[in-house]
Parts: structure tokens; sequence; C-alpha cells
């Protein structure tokens, strides 16, 4: 039985305050965490394609034997995807085995290459430059494209704060 309180977003959908994270979880411990987190109780599972765990996180689901209704599931679209969102997008949803999201998030704002999809890849071009290549209206316009109701509940969001805020008035709205 879910044992955290919840808090309703703008959309109506409701995010459990508790969950598990998988970021820096070694090699073949995330699917018996998240199996077992699941187990008892959490319903909040927060992963990402740049942790380079969505294979065990999506098999410790599947293990779990809790429905995929009842899991509050949010992943991150990574840097080296911003120019193409919905193949980063369908590679998540593979590996994680499952249609949809309940929460997608832009990793990190800066783009990168498609050359090197590693996190210490961001450390480097970081170093070298903060240049924006694309604007984040264009990677929001691109998001958008991928028709996000068909694979996440929550509608639109961001965890980049104010730069973002000039995007949700041109957005669709899934209210």
């Amino acid at each position: 039985m879910p044992f955290s309180k919840t808090l309703k977003l703008n959309t109506g959908a409701e995010i459990p305050t508790v969950g598990l994270g998988t970021w820096q979880a070694g090699n073949g411990e995330v699917a018996k965490a998240v199996e077992a987190a699941l187990k008892a109780g959490y319903r909040h599972i927060d992963c990402a394609w740049a942790y380079g765990n969505e294979n065990e996180v999506g098999e410790g689901i599947k293990a779990s034997g809790v429905p995929r209704s009842e899991i509050f599931l949010v992943s991150k679209l990574w840097s080296t995807f911003h120019r193409n969102p919905a193949k980063g997008l369908q590679e998540s949803l593979d590996k994680l085995g499952t249609d949809y999201l309940d929460l997608y998030l832009m990793h990190w704002p800066i783009p990168l290459n498609g050359e090197n999809k590693s996190v210490s890849a961001l450390r480097v071009h970081l170093s070298l430059s903060t240049h924006l290549a694309h604007s984040y209206s264009i990677h929001w316009f691109l998001l958008e494209k991928t028709e996000p109701e068909t694979w996440m509940r929550t509608g639109r969001t961001s965890k980049h704060g104010r730069r973002w805020r000039s995007l949700w008035t041109p957005a669709r709205s899934r209210r």
C-alpha cells in the first residue's frame, strides 16, 4: 500500500512526495532497489536516460508486480537529444518498457552534439563553451511535436525555472 502523501499538479495529476531516485546506483542494484521500493509502498520513481540504468528501472517495475498505472514515473531528456527529443523519449520509453511517462523533464538546458552521449561529455562541453545552439523555445516546440498527450500524463513542465516561463504562454495547453 502506498505510504506517501501526494501533491496535486496544475494538470490535476498527483505526484507522490516521496520517491526513489536512481542516480549513481551501481549496475545490478537498480532493478532490486526499484522492486523493493515499490513492494514497500513507494509509488514515485525518478530516473533519466543519462543515468544509464533505465533498463534496470523497467526490470524492477515489472518484477515488483505493482501495476504501471499506480506508479508515478519520471525521466529526463538528455542534452544530445535536444534537436530530436522524440528519439530521446522513445529510447527512454523502450528501455523502461512502458508506453508513457508521468513526468518528462529536460535534464540539462545546454544541448550537446550527438557524438558523445556521456555525462562526462557535458562537463567537457561546459568547460569549453556555454553557448546555446538552440533556444529553449525550439527544444520545447520539437518536444511538443511528439504529441505528448499520448505519452505524458502531467503536461508541460521544466526543472529550469524562470527561463521556461516565457514558453508557457505559447505552449499548447493540455489541461
